[in-house]
């Protein structure tokens, strides 16, 4: 054999003597059971929990010095009836040679299926919170060896490997009623140490929430730099990826985030958030210095924002009944101040699709959600946001739907949780058909209720002043609204509301209207108050007035019309006034004026059932003979009250509302001939009289 070969197997075989016979000797040295009681007894007597080692204690010589302990058991408080923490094994690695020189280093450090499970209970008392706590040995001195340990406890800060496996968290909160697991945890590290000299930490663990089957996989990789004698962490790279069961990744990164442990402050000037669809660039500062006042103050630039796709990748989606296509293209910029549960946007630019506006948004994010904001806008489209107001049905016969019913209670649910105000300047306002344009706002919400305050605008040419309020319950909800109107373009109103534009002119008007129903759809059922309106100039198309009227004119006098008629009415006024009671407005007062004609009517407008039903009682002027001799009048006929009846449908035109029907005409024929008797037998009467 090679001489050479011969003396380096001769030194392996002394080499794997000389370990092997050390790791005898440790073993026979050290008394694996008073170690494990060693270690029993320094947890149990300086921290109120119970430690148990099922497995026991072990040592090894091989690859390095290292204690082991299995079935690793922890319960606090002491005496607890449920385990804090299991962990199957524990590994504890140190290097020799540095422990020769009575130094300790610890080498590795390696858990395998830890479970910690941590709660509250329903008084805000946690598990935890015992291990600051003295354990019953706290006041005793301790052995010497203990005390030792003790002193080099810091030291245990220096790790040169640090591994765990498939362990689990678990966070139960009783009083909130929620949650948490970590599941499937695992932690690489190397060189991890608190002297200020770089490591890296990679992980990831999926996260559940309560018993929903939804998961969050989390995945952590960083730069750190560590010191502990300063006091600080720096994260030169920091990437953390959060990935749905469903949907791509979203990536936070953080670049040159410094934290002062001894300051209690956190300064993030460059912070990324990217995602399917999300592209957000912020700078955060933090401060948790003053005990239960952490503050955090910073910018935001959300470039790019395409909410559809976000909510997908969470497993949710918009309602139906909004348009997404704004939505996929939102951008945000402001600075924001975060304090207690009070979060500040001001500086606040928005842009989705064509929209923007600017102004300032404070939120509560405490027990009650709670906003105060104040919004400006050149124009708020909400066609562009939300689908289009459905027309409403035309079926005469369509009964009215009930009220209370459990879809209704979905409409002002929102007001239930929401606190706060809303200011708002918007250059013009567009829903449908209806456009609003200078308008100056002010809403007030308040647990279940909104109040507006304040709502000033042009409308249609005149202008419109409104306060009102709703309120919701969990089944149904109420409304409310006193409004003024003047000036208002009536053709246009009817045309915005998606009603025929049978009338026209300049109205004006107020109105005391409340109803019950958890939405709009529901409220022209319950619908009760006051209306008074005036007409400037107004038109009632499609009917001619004077025509209907000669028409039975012309009838008594047994003579056909001849003459056209315009076809529309022009009257000098209008007034009327009604009082709805469950969406029936009933006529109290009601005078038109044409021309040649005056009238007075009383009725009903059934809103449910788009219906209405007019007597107009009208009195004529000799001048409406002029228009045909057909219908000229007598004496007798200027003296009676015509009856006009109107009654129909609101979606048939006003040519089939009214006229005067046949039994009408017969009574009046009936009247003017029992009055010319009554002539005849008056003047016969008086020519005997005045006989000589």
């Amino acid at each position: 054999m090679n001489p050479v070969l011969k003396w380096i197997l001769t030194a392996v075989a002394a080499l794997l003597l000389l370990v092997g016979g050390a790791t005898v000797a440790l073993r026979v040295l050290v008394d694996e059971e008073r170690l494990e009681a060693t270690l029993v007894e320094l947890v149990n007597g300086n921290v109120d929990a119970t430690l148990a080692i099922d497995g026991g204690v072990k040592l090894s010589l091989w690859p390095a010095l290292a204690l082991a302990a299995d079935g690793v058991r922890l319960r606090t408080p002491a005496g607890a009836g449920e385990d804090f923490a299991t962990a199957r094994r524990l590994r504890l690695g140190v290097a020799l040679l540095p422990l020769l020189r009575n130094e300790l280093q610890v080498s590795e450090l390696v858990l395998d299926r830890l479970t910690l499970n941590a709660a509250c209970d329903a008084n805000d008392g946690c598990n935890w919170a015992a291990l600051a706590g003295a354990g019953k040995q706290a006041q005793a001195s301790p052995p010497a060896d203990v005390a030792a340990g003790a002193a080099t406890a810091p030291m245990l800060l220096n790790i040169a490997r640090i591994q765990v496996r498939d362990s689990t968290i678990v966070y139960t909160d009783q009083e909130a009623g929620t949650r948490y697991e970590l599941d499937g945890l695992a932690l690489d590290g190397e060189d991890i140490n608190m002297d200020g000299r770089p490591f890296r930490l990679e992980g990831g663990a999926v996260l559940k929430r309560d018993a929903q089957q939804r998961e969050l996989k989390i995945a952590l990789a960083s730069d750190v730099d560590a010191d502990r004698g300063a006091g600080t962490v720096a994260l030169a790279s920091t990437a953390l990826t959060l990935t749905p069961a469903a949907g791509p990744a979203l990536v936070l990164e953080l670049q040159a985030t410094a934290i002062d442990l001894n300051a209690r402050t956190l300064a993030a000037p460059a912070l990324k958030l990217a995602a399917s669809g999300v592209d957000l660039d912020a700078a955060l500062n933090a401060d948790w210095s003053q005990p239960g006042a952490a503050t955090a103050s910073g910018t935001l630039d959300l470039r790019k924002l395409d909410l559809p796709a976000l909510l997908r990748a969470l497993g949710t989606a918009l309602p139906p009944s909004v348009n997404a296509a704004p939505l996929t293209d939102i951008a945000l910029g402001s600075r924001f101040a975060w304090a207690g549960d009070t979060l500040t946007l001001d500086e606040l630019k928005l842009r989705a699709g064509s929209f923007s506006g600017a102004g300032s948004v404070k939120l509560g994010l405490g027990g009650a959600t709670r906003i105060e904001a104040t919004i400006s806008s050149p124009e708020l489209d909400l066609d562009y946001f939300l689908a289009p107001p459905q027309a409403p049905p035309v079926a005469a016969t369509a009964a009215p739907p009930a009220v209370g019913t459990p879809a209704e209670a979905q409409g002002l649910a929102a007001l239930l949780t929401v606190d706060g105000s809303i200011n708002a300047r918007l250059g013009r306002l567009k829903r449908g058909k209806l456009e609003l344009s200078d308008i100056d706002a002010r809403l007030q919400m308040s647990r279940g209720s909104a109040q507006l305050q304040k709502l000033d605008a042009k409308l249609y040419g005149g202008t419109l002043d409104a306060t009102g309020a709703l309120a919701a319950t969990t089944d149904t909800g109420s409304m409310n609204v006193s409004a003024r109107i003047a000036g208002v373009d009536l053709a246009a109103l009817l045309a915005s509301t998606q009603q025929k534009q049978q009338f026209a002119g300049r109205v004006n008007g107020s109105l005391t209207l409340a109803a019950t129903g958890a939405d709009p759809a529901t409220w022209k059922n319950t619908l009760s108050g006051p209306v008074q309106l005036g007409i400037d100039e107004p038109v009632l198309k499609d009917l001619s007035v004077e025509q209907v009227i000669c028409r039975a004119a012309a009838q008594l006098n047994q003579e056909a019309l001849t003459a056209h008629f315009a076809p529309d009415t022009h009257l000098r006024s209008f007034r009327a006034a009604l009082d709805f009671s469950q969406g029936v407005g009933h006529i109290r007062q009601l005078n038109a004026a044409v021309p040649d004609m005056e009238m007075r009517g009383e009725g009903r407008i059934d809103l449910p059932r788009r219906k209405l039903d007019i007597q107009l009682n009208t009195r004529v002027t000799d001048d409406l003979g002029k228009l045909d001799r057909a219908c000229r009048m007598s004496r007798k006929m200027l003296a009676i009250e015509w009856p006009v009846s109107c009654k129909g449908r609101f979606d048939e035109p006003p040519k089939k509302w009214c006229g005067i029907d046949k039994d009408d005409v017969a009574k009046l024929a009936t009247q003017l001939a029992t009055e010319k008797v009554q002539e005849k037998l008056m003047k016969k009467l008086g020519d005997f009289l005045n006989r000589d």
